[in-house]
């Protein structure tokens, strides 16, 4: 699990850092729901396997928790798209905001922003990976002719919880549920997550009643506070203009993966958590 606002060097280093962390997330998470006009519901287009993983989980969380309301939240990560998310995180250094939008796995749109000023902007379509320089305005093209796979990342990586796989890695946590609260244009539960081992932190989720789908997290610590909120549909993702320059090989597809994934690994050693793959489903 990747956590934020951690151990912070410096308010546009991690903003970099994230940004590029969000994007592998929506441009490489493969998920799908059914769109509506206004919002979306995961209870279409779920694979047969997907939807015997998903009950397991429920099944799982329910023998451990007796949370009807929670175990479906818990279970309902499977095929998402269509969402923006915002990310609003202080520190000392100030204000940080990070707004990733995905049309689906195919189309991202990712920009930070650093104490009210834009930072970066990044846009993924398909092999086109597009970079903004921040001084002109203009954009840098970059196609991987290659199979090159994206780095895969995924939403749920922002919230401790658990698959209930593993009864031992359950047990650490605590799901508490506070109540209901509007949230957006929604009635969300509140529930505040509390890691056995990361005591410090203060985690609370928000997740509607209608779809059970993942609305709001906040956590804080001494080091800061963050502020997610997703909104799923209406989400549309096209080439940036003006283009400056173009690049299409495999190793520059190379170069630009290398760069994510040091991103990446940079991210992990400024937190003081690492990435807990048995909370991924």
């Amino acid at each position: 699990m990747l956590k934020i606002n951690k151990n912070q060097s410096g308010m546009a280093h991690i903003m970099i850092i994230m940004v590029v962390v969000i994007l592998a997330a929506v441009g490489g998470v493969g998920y799908y729901v059914t769109t509506k006009n206004k919002d979306s519901s995961p209870t279409k287009g779920v694979s047969k396997e997907q939807a015997a993983s998903d009950k397991a989980i429920a099944d799982a969380c329910n023998k451990e928790l007796n949370d009807k309301d929670f175990c479906k939240f818990a279970a309902n990560w499977s095929d998402l798209k269509n969402y923006k998310t915002t990310i609003t995180s202080t520190s000392a250094e100030g204000t940080s905001t990070i707004v990733a939008e995905t049309e689906n796995a195919d189309k991202s749109r990712v920009v930070t922003s650093s104490n009210g000023k834009e930072v970066a902007a990044y846009v993924n379509i398909g092999k086109d990976f597009y970079t903004k320089d921040e001084a002109d305005g203009s954009w840098t093209k970059f196609t991987d002719d290659s199979t090159t796979k994206p780095v895969n990342a995924d939403v749920k990586g922002e919230v401790k919880v658990s698959d209930f796989k593993d009864t031992a890695e359950a047990s650490k946590t605590q799901y508490k549920k506070i109540g209901k609260e509007a949230c957006q244009s929604l009635t969300c539960y509140k529930y505040q997550i509390i890691d056995s081992a990361d005591t410090a932190t203060e985690q609370f989720v928000w997740f509607d009643t209608k779809d059970f789908l993942l609305r709001r997290t906040t956590t804080k610590s001494a080091d800061g506070t963050s502020d997610m909120v997703i909104a799923y549909g209406n989400i549309s993702v096209s080439a940036p203009t003006p283009v400056k320059s173009s690049t299409s090989s495999s190793q520059s597809a190379a170069d630009a993966q290398k760069q994510m994934e040091d991103a990446m690994k940079a991210m992990g050693s400024s937190t003081t958590d690492s990435t807990d793959d048995s909370n991924s489903n």
